[in-house]
């Protein structure tokens, strides 16, 4: 079969605003900067390491289906140590980067592991390992009432390196996202 053809610049299939998918039996691509050329926007969403795979996808088609539907390139960088959350990069146009960011934070956001799947906001910050155990508190306490009061989900990815922060995640609607 070989690769599917490349439109060329100025013919169907190529530019802004060009529809992209399957037409007559070919995967007709967004447009990717050529080497050296920088696309309008980039933007980089964190993703926990267990949740990888399911950005991913089997054989690549989750991925490969949030970039058909934004029309920006994700890529994922897993060059991190274990439990170190992957950077993901969303670029191109800053409509379909726009686009790329939600849907990306929408799959990992519907996920147990980060959080309930609420609309709104997800702030990340790291915390020093040794107070890592004050914020989750005896038997969880802590978190759970600070979760409790904010109406935000907190996560604490704890399986960092030593000497590493750990990364805290919290989900919600703006303003129990600012009280969390």
């Amino acid at each position: 079969y070989g690769p599917a053809p490349v439109p060329a610049p100025g013919s169907p299939g190529y530019g802004p605003g060009q529809a992209y998918g399957y037409a007559a039996g070919v995967y007709v691509a967004p447009p990717v900067p050529a080497a050296g050329e920088e696309a309008d926007r980039l933007e980089t969403v964190r993703c926990p390491q267990a949740l990888v795979g399911r950005l991913i996808g089997k054989h690549g088609d989750t991925i490969k289906d949030l970039q058909r539907r934004s029309g920006a390139r994700i890529q994922i960088d897993q060059n991190f140590p274990d439990g170190v959350a992957r950077v993901v990069t969303v670029q191109g146009d800053a409509a379909c980067v726009r686009v790329g960011v939600d849907l990306v934070r929408s799959l990992i956001g519907n996920s147990p592991a980060v959080g309930n799947g609420a609309p709104g906001k997800l702030a990340s910050f790291e915390c020093p390992k040794s107070l890592v155990g004050r914020v989750i508190g005896k038997g969880g306490e802590t978190i759970n009432e600070l979760q409790r009061r904010s109406g935000a989900r907190i996560q604490i990815e704890q399986r960092v390196p030593d000497g590493q922060p750990c990364v805290v995640e919290v989900q919600g609607g703006d303003d129990a996202v600012a009280a969390a």
